[in-house]
């Protein structure tokens, strides 16, 4: 199976990244009412899910003939970019970690193992998670 490189970040990290912000951005400037925030919640999913299929596209450009970078170095991305899409075997492997530490419940620290575990796989604060 195919996994994450350990050596850099996830795009989705990218992706939780730029939500963060744009969130952060519409509670200051537009408030904390439903409608706004609904309004809000269509423009971060437009604009993240617009970025990501722009980003998409542009790297699988950059394989084609005639790009403005030598096709090794576009053939290199396009892989990067599709091993981090098809990276069940990274999550799995996570989960379970997951698991296998709130199985443990006689240690005292289990708890603590697994939302430390938990942190891995997710971009959400996890200290008060029980």
């Amino acid at each position: 199976m195919i996994g994450d490189p350990h050596w850099g970040p996830h795009p989705v990290e990218f992706m939780g990244s730029l939500i963060q912000f744009l969130r952060n951005f519409i509670y200051r400037f537009l408030g904390n009412k439903p409608v706004h925030l609904q309004i809000g919640g269509a423009v971060v999913s437009f604009i993240v899910l617009s970025s990501s299929g722009l980003i998409g596209w542009l790297i699988e450009r950059l394989v084609l003939p005639g790009s403005l970078i030598p096709q090794w170095i576009g053939f290199f991305l396009l892989s990067f970019a599709l091993a981090s899409g098809l990276a069940a075997r990274s999550l799995r492997k996570g989960v379970r970690e997951v698991l296998d530490a709130l199985r443990f419940q006689g240690d005292n620290n289990f708890l603590k193992i697994a939302r430390d575990k938990l942190g891995h796989i997710i971009g959400r604060e996890v200290d008060q998670l029980n």
